[in-house]
């Protein structure tokens, strides 16, 4: 049928106007439930805080693993890949959270007092997999104590964190 025996047509015109109808409902479905989607894989950001008490599961030389459960923003397991410098220590960090890991690394200075010395330093978030491929995080705060004898550490990480 020509658009011409359309407008003149009624029975076609009511057709093409339940046609218009149920495109357009359909398209608004299309686009409510693909912005439904886009929104549940959004960005996500805020203030991160982590405090963990780790203990050494390896050590070598100057370097060595800390390991153990960590409390704050994700409740994670945190493991520290450590070493030892003249001036502090040097640190990769992993967190194994719900829905992936998150990896950053930093630095820290060691104020020696004995057996425990105190560490304060910054880090970044650089990714991490699942969820968090695409974390990143600067200006974050580490402090804590790290035990000499025991390898022991004591350490809190704050900053801001988007992924």
């Amino acid at each position: 049928m020509l658009l011409s025996q359309i407008r003149t047509h009624t029975t076609a015109r009511l057709s093409l106007v339940w046609v218009t109808a149920a495109l357009a409902a359909v398209a608004g479905t299309w686009t409510s439930a693909s912005a439904s989607h886009a929104s549940a894989f959004a960005a996500s950001s805020g203030v991160f805080h982590e405090t963990g008490n780790l203990r050494a599961i390896s050590r070598n030389g100057p370097s060595f693993t800390a390991q153990g459960p960590a409390s704050g923003t994700f409740s994670c397991k945190l493991t520290l890949y450590v070493t030892i410098t003249a001036t502090g220590v040097t640190f990769r960090m992993i967190g194994n959270l719900p829905g992936g890991t998150l990896s950053g690394h930093g630095s820290a200075n060691m104020k020696n007092e004995r057996k425990i010395a105190k560490v304060s330093g910054t880090a970044v978030f650089t990714g991490g997999s699942g969820r968090y491929a695409h974390a990143h995080g600067t200006g974050l705060t580490v402090g804590g104590t790290f035990n000499r004898e025991t390898y022991a550490l004591s350490v809190t990480i704050a900053g801001h964190l988007s992924y």
